[in-house]
C-alpha cells in the first residue's frame, strides 16, 4: 500500500513534465469572398468535464488563403491516456458573409508522446455550421 502511495504522489508531482507539446500550422482556404474574418482554436476533447483548450486563440481577418502558426502543451487527462484533438473554427467564408463554425477533428494523441505536430488545411468554403 505504501509502494503504491508513493507511485501516486510521483506521478501526479511528474506530470507537468510529461506535458505534451503541441505545435499546429493551419491554412484557411477561402475563395466565396475577397475579404473574411476568422477565429481558430485547438482543443481536448473530455468527456465528462469541458474540453481543455490547447494554446490560445487565433483571431484575424483575410483576403484569400492565411496559413496560422499556434503552440501549446496539454499535461493531464483525466482518466483517459489519449489526447482526442480537434479544431474549431469560426468563419465568415459563405457566399452571404455568414457566420459559420466548423469543427476539424484531427486524432488521438498518446499523452506520453512528448510533442505532436500538426499541418493541414481548412477549406472555407461555406462548410460549417451557422454559428
Amino acid at each position: 500500500m505504501k509502494n503504491l502511495a508513493i507511485f501516486i504522489l510521483f506521478f501526479l508531482a511528474a506530470s507537468p513534465i510529461l506535458a505534451t507539446k503541441f505545435n499546429f500550422q493551419v491554412t484557411l482556404k477561402c475563395s466565396k469572398i475577397d475579404y473574411y474574418h476568422y477565429s481558430v482554436a485547438h482543443f481536448d476533447h473530455d468527456t465528462f468535464t469541458k474540453d481543455d483548450q490547447i494554446g490560445g486563440r487565433r483571431l484575424g481577418e483575410a483576403n484569400g488563403d492565411v496559413t496560422i502558426y499556434s503552440k501549446g502543451e496539454q499535461s493531464d487527462d483525466g482518466v483517459s491516456l489519449m489526447y482526442q484533438v480537434y479544431s474549431s473554427i469560426t468563419h465568415n467564408c459563405t457566399s452571404k458573409g455568414e457566420e459559420r463554425k466548423l469543427k476539424i477533428n484531427l486524432g488521438n494523441v498518446d499523452v506520453f508522446q512528448g510533442q505532436k505536430s500538426y499541418k493541414y488545411d481548412a477549406i472555407l468554403n461555406n462548410n460549417g455550421t451557422k454559428a
